[in-house]
């Protein structure tokens, strides 16, 4: 009996935590745009469940190949004036979003409220919007980055106690080197509307300039998230389930 249940788990593990292959045409975004920094934060701590979310073993950012193509634009075109696009999320497997959902709902308490979403609860944040059931992250033709200046590539985040509120930028952790944006990565928050009237002339104007050379090539920004980009002339239905390995 007992050999039996062992059997009985050991197949049911396998058919949740199964992995898929990884299409042909998602390509390694660092290998394509060697200038690119890319700081994976689910692959690390340092996000709003404070652990490394499931299906993110590598620092790799994959892309559908055709966001890849219009994303090396963007970036020439920032090289050219000493700035550099940096990423934070690109393909996301629907594991990871189904474990967002599942972190949300619990009634336990949230860990790294301060760092990520000082004013919203949890268990709202998808009834808010900033998180949901299906991302087009999922698809690989959405990405979250931001702009640095190539002298400040690359970065380290230490991730330090206590908290810092995502909301203030004089309390970014050491390592953040983004430039101005009114808030981090990831704060999950109305301030990072990206028109939002309550953030500094800088950060609205690197927000822009952001949307601009994004726009430019035919992104389009979400604008409750000022990082948030999606490429809307590549359609795909399937939401893919591969590791990032």
């Amino acid at each position: 009996m007992k050999t039996l249940i062992i059997i009985l788990l050991t197949f049911s593990t396998s058919q949740i935590f199964a992995w898929e292959e990884k299409p042909a045409y998602f390509v390694d975004v660092k290998k394509e745009i060697p200038t690119v920094s890319i700081e994976m934060r689910y692959a690390t701590y340092y996000n709003f469940m404070g652990k490394i979310i499931p299906g993110y073993t590598s620092n790799k950012c994959y892309l559908h190949n055709a966001v890849v193509k219009k994303l090396k634009q963007v970036q020439k075109d920032l090289n050219s004036k000493g700035l550099s696009l940096k990423i934070y999320d690109c393909y996301r497997p629907q594991q990871a979003v189904d474990t967002f959902y599942k972190w949300a709902m619990n009634d336990s308490k949230a860990t790294h409220k301060l760092s990520f979403h000082p004013n919203i609860s949890k268990s709202t944040l998808f009834k808010n919007n900033y998180l949901a059931k299906k991302s087009k992250h999922s698809k690989g033709i959405a990405v979250d980055l931001t702009i640095i200046k190539i002298k400040n590539s690359p970065s380290i985040i230490f991730y330090d106690s206590p908290q810092k509120d995502c909301t203030k930028s004089s309390k970014w952790p050491k390592g953040e080197n983004s430039i101005e944006m009114g808030t981090t990565f990831d704060c999950l928050d109305p301030l990072s509307n990206t028109e939002s009237p309550y953030i500094s002339t800088e950060a609205l104007t690197n927000r822009r300039l952001l949307k601009k050379y994004m726009s430019k090539h035919g992104f389009r920004n979400y604008s409750k998230e000022w990082w948030h980009y999606t490429l809307p002339s590549v359609k795909v239905t399937k939401y893919y389930n591969f590791e990032i390995k």
